[in-house]
C-alpha cells in the first residue's frame, strides 16, 4: 500500500513539476514588442538603447523593437496602440535621454504598457515624469534628492553604477583577431584615452587644459618602460578655445590633431618617449569608426594590460569596466571634471571596479574591502540590471 501510494505521490510531484516547467517557458517566451522614444541626433542616447535592447536580448527574449524620433509624437502613440491591441504581447515603452524627459511626459501615462526612461543625469524637468512613467533607470551617483521625490511617487526607481552602453566583449575579441596586426606587436600595452571638455550641471564649459594634458603625459612617460602607448582622443578633446571658451569649429574635422592632443604628443616626445613606442587613433568626424576603440579595448584586453580612462567620460568608463578584467581601469582625475563626474567615479570606487590616479598624478587609490560590492552591482552593466528589472 505505501509502495503504491509512493508511486502516486512520485508522479503527481513530476506532472506537477512539468506543468509549472511549461507555464515558465510560456511566460519566458511571450514576445516583447519595444517601442523607442529618442533622439534621433544623440549618439549617446543610441548607445545606451542599444545596450538595454542586447541585454534584453541575451535573456532569450522574443523581441520586436520599433524606433520614434523627437516630433514623430504621433506615429509613437499610434504604433504603441497598435501593439497594445495584441494581447499575446508584453508591450514595453522606453525613452531615452534628456531632451525626451518633458514631450514624454506630456505623452504619459499610457495605460496597459510597461512604461520606462532611461538617462545619464536627472534634469530639471524629470519631476513631470513621477507618478506617470512605471520606472525611471539612473545612475546610482545622479540621483541625491531626486530618490527622496520618487519615495512619494508610484514611480520606481532602477538604479545602476555606471551608465547603459552598447560596447561588447565579443565585438572587441572579434575587431582585434581582425585587426591586430595594425597594431605594433609588444608583450604589454598601456591605453590611455584623453579626456575631452565638458559640461558643467549649469551648462558651462569645463575644460581639459594644455597644462593638464602635459602632466598626464609626463606621467605616463615615467610608468611606461617597455611598453607600448595606445593613445585614443574623442570629439571633445580641444573642443573649446581656453580664450573665449568658443567651439574650435576645425576640430576633428581638418584632419589634424587637435591643440589638446598635440601638446599631449609634444610632451611624450620631451620625455624621451619615442614615436614607435606610439599608436595615435585620432578621431575625426566622418572618418573615424567605432572599430578604433574596439581595436583599442581589444588589445588591452587579450594582453590583460592597462587603460588610463577620464573621470569626465562617464560613457567610456562604464564601457571599459563592463568589457576589460577586473584591475584593468585605472580612472584618472582631470580638470575637466564636475562634481557628477567625481561622484560617478566615487560609485565605482566603493564597487571595487576602478582604481583612481588622483588628482596631480602622484597617488592611486582602490577600494580594499568591496566583497560586498563584489556580490551585487559590480558584476553586472546597467544595461543588464536595467532589462532584468523589465523583462518581469
Amino acid at each position: 500500500m505505501n509502495y503504491h501510494r509512493n508511486v502516486l505521490l512520485k508522479l503527481l510531484f513530476i506532472f506537477t513539476f512539468f506543468l509549472s516547467n511549461i507555464a515558465f517557458a510560456f511566460s519566458f517566451t511571450i514576445p516583447q514588442h519595444i517601442i523607442i522614444y529618442r533622439d534621433f541626433g544623440h549618439k549617446g542616447d543610441e548607445n545606451q538603447i542599444r545596450g538595454v535592447i542586447f541585454a534584453y536580448a541575451k535573456m532569450g527574449k522574443d523581441l520586436k523593437v520599433e524606433e520614434f524620433n523627437l516630433g514623430q509624437e504621433k506615429e509613437f502613440l499610434s504604433a504603441v496602440q497598435k501593439a497594445l491591441e495584441n494581447k499575446k504581447e508584453k508591450t514595453v515603452v522606453l525613452a531615452v535621454g534628456e531632451k525626451t524627459v518633458s514631450p514624454f511626459a506630456n505623452l504619459l501615462p499610457i495605460e496597459g504598457a510597461t512604461t520606462v526612461h532611461l538617462c545619464h543625469m536627472v534634469t530639471a524637468n524629470h519631476s513631470a515624469l513621477l507618478g506617470k512613467v512605471d520606472f525611471i533607470a539612473l545612475p546610482t551617483h545622479s540621483v541625491r534628492e531626486f530618490e527622496n521625490a520618487l519615495a512619494d511617487s508610484k514611480t520606481q526607481l532602477i538604479k545602476t553604477v555606471g551608465v547603459s552602453h552598447n560596447r561588447q566583449i565579443k565585438e572587441i575579441e572579434r575587431t582585434y583577431h581582425a585587426n591586430n596586426n595594425k597594431i605594433p606587436l609588444s608583450n604589454f600595452y598601456l591605453g590611455v584615452i584623453l579626456a575631452g571638455d565638458a559640461p558643467t550641471p549649469d551648462n558651462k564649459v569645463q575644460l581639459f587644459t594644455e597644462a593638464n594634458a602635459r602632466e598626464l603625459a609626463r606621467y605616463i612617460a615615467s610608468i611606461l618602460k617597455d611598453q607600448h602607448l595606445l593613445i585614443i582622443n574623442g570629439p571633445r578633446t580641444g573642443k573649446y578655445d581656453p580664450q573665449t571658451l568658443t567651439e574650435r569649429k576645425e576640430a576633428h574635422r581638418d584632419g589634424k590633431n587637435d591643440f589638446i592632443t598635440q601638446a599631449f604628443l609634444d610632451e611624450l616626445k620631451k620625455s624621451k618617449i619615442s614615436e614607435k613606442q606610439i599608436s595615435l587613433f585620432n578621431f575625426q568626424f566622418g572618418v573615424s569608426t567605432p572599430q578604433d576603440m574596439d581595436l583599442l579595448l581589444g588589445t588591452i584586453r587579450a594582453t590583460n594590460s592597462t587603460i588610463l580612462v577620464p573621470g569626465e567620460s562617464t560613457s567610456s568608463i562604464s564601457e571599459c569596466i563592463d568589457v576589460l578584467p577586473r584591475g584593468s581601469v585605472v580612472v584618472y582625475h582631470n580638470t575637466a571634471m564636475n562634481k557628477v563626474h567625481t561622484a560617478h567615479v566615487e560609485t565605482e570606487l566603493e564597487a571595487g571596479r576602478i582604481k583612481l590616479l588622483q588628482q596631480g598624478f602622484k597617488e592611486t587609490r582602490e577600494q580594499k574591502d568591496n566583497s560586498k560590492n563584489q556580490d551585487t552591482a559590480s558584476h553586472h552593466s546597467a544595461a543588464e540590471t536595467i532589462a532584468a528589472v523589465l523583462s518581469h
